[in-house]
């Protein structure tokens, strides 16, 4: 029996210096150069007349190490992420100076924030088309995703006894949606929506939420967590 021994320690020197460079280059700067973003910077003039609004648009206002995933599974680690709820943007930090957000998210398979993980779609619901970004709690035949939403309240005028208050962003609640393979999406209002739009397992999914008293008042997005697991093991 031939020594292939000598052949694969030769083969794996060569390869070796190929492998550590296409893992270097899936980093920060890589996807700064390689990706199409739009500086915020160019933006500034838009921002300047945003400032008057008090509070924050940001999910997390600090930038947070994430992963970026595209399409064809390439991968970008340790890029400074965070999510702007507002505009519906997620923006990244490159040097510590010049702050970015991707203006193709199309292109990207799935963003990773923290412990967050974050899809763009297109989707059909009803007659309508929902585009956006959406966090991805839960994958399988059916899916469960959640829409976050941002508003500004308008500022108050000064009254007697009473200083003006600026506009301020408030936080507005969280949209449930089964995201199911055919690309629709279907909103989750109620206990009963919950269980009506997985038609084909209803008993069963009544039965499951009669037993772990699930509640979707107090603990939606988690009682809607253990449903969805549930029904995608069926």
């Amino acid at each position: 029996m031939k020594n292939y021994l000598p052949f694969l320690i030769v083969l794996l020197i060569f390869l070796t210096p190929g492998i550590s460079k296409a893992q270097r280059l899936l980093n920060l700067n890589d996807f700064y150069q390689n990706i199409e973003g739009i500086n915020i910077y160019l933006d500034r003039i838009n921002l300047d007349k945003k400032n008057y609004v008090a509070g924050s648009p940001y999910e997390q206002k600090d930038f947070v190490e994430g992963k970026v995933v595209q399409n064809d599974n390439t991968t970008y680690n340790n890029i400074p992420l965070r999510y702007n709820i507002y505009e519906d943007r997620i923006e990244y930090k490159h040097n510590n100076e010049i702050i970015l957000y991707i203006d193709s998210p199309e292109k990207f398979k799935e963003i990773i924030i923290g412990k967050q993980k974050y899809i763009f779609g297109k989707y059909t619901y009803g007659e309508k088309t929902k585009t956006g970004y959406y966090e991805l709690l839960l994958q399988g035949e059916v899916s469960l995703i959640k829409k976050k939403a941002m508003g500004i309240k308008a500022a108050e005028s000064e009254k007697p006894y009473v200083k003006p208050k600026p506009a301020t962003f408030i936080k507005k609640p969280d949209a449930f949606y089964y995201l199911k393979e055919d690309n629709s999406i279907y909103e989750i209002k109620s206990k009963k929506d919950a269980v009506a739009l997985l038609k084909d397992h209803n008993d069963k999914l009544v039965s499951f939420i009669k037993k772990n008293k699930l509640k979707f008042k107090s603990k939606k997005e988690q009682n809607l967590i253990d449903l969805v697991s549930y029904y995608n093991s069926l």
